[in-house]
Parts: C-alpha cells; structure tokens; sequence
C-alpha cells in the first residue's frame, strides 16, 4: 500500500478503483474542490513535483463517464423500435393482460426514439426489462444505460441501475440472446464500458456487472476504456 503524498489517495492494487467507501471518481471530485481526496487530509498533502505532474491526456473518471455515455450516443442513435415490447406492455405482460390490455399499454409510450424517453418514465419503469422482447430490448436499453450513468451515485443502488444491470447478467449469451445477435460490434463496445464503469464503482451493484463482463462482455471492451484501465495509476 502507498499514499499518495500529493492527494493522499491510499492505492490498494488489490481493490477496484476504490479507497475504503470513497471511488476515484468521488475522490476526484474532493482534490478538485479541497486539494485531497477527502477534506480531512487537506493538511496532509503536499504540492506536486514537476516530474509529477499529468499526462496532457489525463482523463478524468467523470471524463470517461461522460465518455462512455457518448459512445452509446453515438452507436445506437438510429436505433428504432420496430414493434418491439414498449414499457406500459411489459407491465401488461406482467399481469397476464389481454390482447386489448397490450393495444391500449401500447398507446402510452409513443416515443418515436429512445431519446425522446423521459427520466420519469425510464425511473418508473426500470427494475425490471425482462418482459421485453428482442426489438423492444434494443431500443430501450441505451436508454436505460445513459440515464443509469448519468444519474449515477456511488452507493445508491437502487431499482433504476439493479434493473439494467440485471437484464446484462449472464453475458451475451445470457437472457436476452437474441437481441445481442442483432447488435453492431460498437454497440457490444457500449455495453462491455458501461458494465466496466459499474464494476469498478464502490457500489454494491460492482460485483453483478464484474460478473458479467467475466461471462463474456469483456473481450468487448473498447479501446479507450481498455488503455484507461492500462493507464491508470491511481493518482487523482
């Protein structure tokens, strides 16, 4: 173990990017603001050496974060729903709801994109897509995962990222199979980043998303989180 002279961030090689109950990204967040990473060792830090100062591509974790979001952005921006399950028919398929009950749930989720998705309703409605079916698993997971990331907290779990995280469990062979067989090699990317921003965050959801990046989603890695994760020394 060593301390950080300059943040007093305790490197632990052993543990996820984390120190104690405090992620990179919180800790960060604390150097910026208070010049440790946490407020109490203000006193303890020292300023940095010239030979210790950043990388000119030093990026941040709330960099890659952000990063990561726009990868899905990016990869799964024409996707469209093709009559695939909406989210008010999932919860009629929950029930066991008549034909007429889908025809109507349908009228409720009009969106013409995922984008167009409220955070309301992706909150309401995200503890659980496994009534969704291979079309309708497509649109609306980006969806989920950008709104996950972008509400992210480190140790709030709650039913808006379990729900997500749950439905990637198994890997691409997992639940919903036959909506991974239709996605693009970029769109694999996204969601393999998205599990590894999960895996290591201090959070109780990490180890479910490190168990589904070991059963498949990591040789899907992109680059630029790969050399991220390579690059990292643990300095803030």
């Amino acid at each position: 173990m060593q301390v950080c002279p300059v943040c007093f961030w305790e490197d632990l090689p052993s543990e996820r990017f984390c120190f104690g109950s405090l992620s990179v990204e919180a800790a960060q967040k604390c150097f910026f603001e208070k010049g440790a990473c946490e407020g109490r060792y203000r006193d303890a830090v020292r300023a940095p050496l010239s030979e210790e100062a950043r990388s000119p591509v030093w990026l941040s974790y709330e960099d890659l974060r952000a990063g990561i979001i726009r990868w899905i952005e990016i990869h799964f921006e024409d996707v469209t729903r093709d009559g695939g399950t909406t989210l008010h028919q999932m919860d009629v398929l929950d029930d066991y709801g008549s034909p007429g009950d889908l025809a109507e749930a349908a009228k409720l989720d009009n969106e013409r994109t995922w984008q167009e998705i409220s955070d309301l309703k992706l909150s309401n409605f995200a503890c659980s897509m496994v009534f969704l079916n291979a079309n309708g698993f497509r649109f609306y997971l980006p969806a989920f995962m950008r709104f996950t990331l972008a509400n992210w907290a480190d140790g709030a779990s709650t039913c808006e990222n379990m729900g997500v995280i749950y439905a990637l469990s198994g890997g691409p062979g997992g639940f919903h199979h036959e909506a991974f067989e239709s996605f693009s090699r970029f769109q694999m990317e996204a969601v393999s980043a998205f599990l590894w921003y999960i895996a290591n965050s201090n959070d109780s959801m990490a180890e479910d998303a490190e168990s589904s990046l070991a059963y498949g989603w990591g040789k899907f890695l992109p680059d630029f989180v790969r050399l991220f994760s390579e690059s990292f020394s643990n300095s803030l």
